[in-house]
């Protein structure tokens, strides 16, 4: 029986191994482990069948850097001794799970290979072409993460196109249902919010800009902004908030609560790509105060559209959206596969690879 190690960072490569994880063991053709740098939540154990026996927890230090995570994930890679690695994100841990397995001679996969948002500016941009130049088996979440392995001169034969495994994570929270009303309680109506996700380490002019959008916004419809916990630039923006008519912040709640939150927002504008794929696949228009992605399909066919810090643009995007009628929006696409059963293609894929 294969023994298959799945390596994440935090809780984006959490969210991608969870489904893996669970289609893996329910195959029943491999001994499946995780290692990662955050313990997973307690709704993520519990939705995808995370054990403390099946589970490990490394310390990648604080903030996570290369050397120490590299080291970490050395040592527990090692001492479980699988015959694959899958690494799923990409941060600083997942980097150092992929050049730790290179390292012992052990196979890597690459379970969102192809990703290129072409800023090589971006440290998680040089990440992922790092693990993908890592790995011999390449799973592609989209369509232009093929295109882009191929053109890099990846097999194609080792090379899976199964979808992208963040949305079997969201139909599997959303199937479990159960998540706090967090919306009602601030006394927020259904489709009558705006949800903001603020990235509070995007450099100059980012808060200014952000700042000037949420007062254009907060003149047209309430606003729920989410701040992380942790972050020191949390105070000060939430300071210049303070007596911002219809405008709520509160702290960033777990996942399946976001997804909720989401589902229900008319519009989200967030500082990073982070929830861009969730909201196309609930068909909630998305402003990203971005530049560049990673993800086109989100834009080609999804909701999500690149504003920067442009407020006049962003602004007039938001309007047009909370000034649409009920039904009048126009319907997204969903991309091909983004259907909740890439982890299932995976598992199928690699038990026919299980000789290799």
């Amino acid at each position: 029986m294969k023994n298959i190690l799945l390596a994440a960072g935090g809780h984006r490569g959490l969210l991608v191994s969870g489904p893996l994880f669970a289609a893996l063991e329910e195959n029943g053709s491999f001994n499946v482990s995780l290692v990662s740098s955050e313990p997973p939540s307690a709704d993520m154990a519990l939705c995808f069948g995370l054990t403390e026996a099946s589970s490990r927890v490394v310390d990648c230090g604080t903030p996570c850097t290369l050397a120490r995570s590299l080291a970490a994930m050395e040592d527990a890679i090692a001492a479980i001794g699988p015959d694959l690695v899958i690494v799923c994100g990409s941060d600083a841990p997942a980097l150092g799970a992929a050049l730790a397995a290179a390292e012992l001679g052990l196979p890597v996969a690459s379970s969102d290979a192809g990703l290129r948002s072409y800023d090589r500016g971006d440290v998680e941009e040089i990440r992922r072409m790092l693990i993908d130049t890592v790995a011999s088996l390449h799973i592609v979440s989209e369509h232009s993460g093929a295109y882009n392995l191929i053109n890099e001169g990846v097999a194609e034969e080792g090379v899976l196109f199964a979808g992208n495994l963040v949305i079997d994570a969201l139909r599997a929270f959303m199937e479990r249902g159960g998540a706090a009303p967090l919306a009602a309680s601030l006394g927020l109506k259904p489709k009558q919010y705006a949800l903001v996700l603020p990235s509070l380490n995007s450099g100059n002019g980012f808060e200014d800009a952000l700042f000037m959008m949420l007062a254009g916004l907060s003149a047209a419809t309430d606003v729920l902004v989410l701040l992380p916990d942790d972050a020191s630039s949390s105070a000060v923006l939430q300071q210049r908030l303070e007596g911002m008519a219809r405008v709520h912040v509160t702290a960033i709640p777990a996942y399946g609560d976001l997804l909720v939150l989401l589902r229900d927002a008319s519009l989200l504008l967030q500082g990073s790509g982070l929830l861009a794929a969730e909201a196309t696949v609930m068909n909630v228009p998305c402003m990203s105060m971005l530049e560049r992605t990673e993800r086109p399909s989100t834009l080609e066919i999804g909701t999500n559209v690149l504003v920067g810090l442009d407020v006049e643009e962003a602004s007039a995007r938001m309007l047009e959206s909370l000034q649409m009628k009920k039904g009048e929006t126009r319907r997204s696409k969903i991309p091909e596969k983004w259907d909740g059963a890439a982890a299932s293609r995976i598992s199928a894929w690699l038990e026919e690879r299980r000789d290799d």
